[in-house]
């Protein structure tokens, strides 16, 4: 038997950014204001869970009417960081350890050039590095200083950036450091963050801190990206949006052939919820 979307039992609606509400040029992808609008009136708390540091969020200068609309608390750094976007302040759940750090970019001084997050602010290791990242990232040039690796503070780092200058298996030689390790999916770009940190997993340690959630089971979920997968897969309801990657398709529940707005206009004003179209995969 298929399962079916209630409704009833949706709570929270966590957005993904990057690709979900906003393209490349960071403009909006359709009516997001109408798609999160007929959340809110469902009684629905939209939610927004991003990869993006605190700069490179503040940096795309969204609408503030846009995000009226979402609760208060966005999470970054796919949630190890949890920011009061109209106060702009942040709370940070867990850093990369400074010797780790020395370590990696001891290992691949001559093979890479880095950026790395440090108390909301980033550092590059080159101009290069600077203008890749920020071609990464829609990411304003002035916002990132330049400094030479001997120079880098270790203590409260929370993302470090890998720009490889040529082909090396970074995930391979760090398997046995305690971190993640994500493909940035450009540049062959790779970001080291803390053990542990997912959408899903943080997302859940923030709803029970926050609302008393024991799970994600009142949740509905967007993403397209790797980093979205176990957030759709997790959620009550995971929906992966038009051009997703194919982990997030196949962990999903809906597979978007639309934009968000068009398809909640027939999911929350219909008497009969969608079906699912996709079974969930597993891990």
């Amino acid at each position: 038997m298929e399962a079916e979307l209630n409704l009833r039992e949706i709570k929270f609606a966590a957005f993904d950014l990057d690709g979900t509400l906003i393209d490349d040029r960071g403009q909006l992808i359709g009516d997001v204001h109408g798609a999160v609008n007929i959340l809110r009136q469902r009684g629905i708390i939209p939610m927004i869970v991003t990869g993006r540091t605190y700069d490179s969020f503040f940096s795309l200068n969204l609408d503030p009417s846009l995000l009226h609309l979402f609760h208060h608390d966005v999470l970054l750094n796919d949630g190890n960081v949890v920011c009061h976007h109209q106060k702009k302040t942040f709370d940070v759940k867990q850093y990369l350890d400074s010797a780790l750090c020395k370590q990696i970019i001891s290992l691949f001084d001559r093979k890479a050039e880095f950026v790395m997050e440090s108390n909301g602010k980033h550092v590059a290791s080159s101009k290069s590095a600077k203008l890749k990242y920020c071609m990464l990232y829609t990411f304003p040039r002035e916002k990132i200083e330049v400094g030479h690796k001997k120079e880098f503070h270790f203590d409260r780092v929370t993302k470090l950036f890998i720009l490889p200058k040529e082909t090396i298996d970074i995930a391979h030689q760090l398997r046995d450091c305690y971190c993640e390790v994500a493909d940035a999916q450009f540049l062959n770009a790779q970001v080291i963050s803390p053990k542990g940190i997912c959408k899903a997993d943080m997302l859940g340690h923030h709803l029970l801190d926050c609302f008393g959630e024991s799970d994600l089971g009142r949740v509905m979920a967007f993403g397209n990206g790797h980093n979205d997968r176990l957030l759709l897969k997790k959620a009550k309801w995971g929906v992966a949006v038009q051009d997703s990657h194919p982990s997030a398709i196949e962990l999903c529940d809906v597979h978007l052939k639309e934009p968000i707005y068009n398809y909640l206009l027939k999911a929350l004003q219909t008497p009969e919820a969608p079906h699912v179209i996709n079974e969930k995969g597993g891990i």
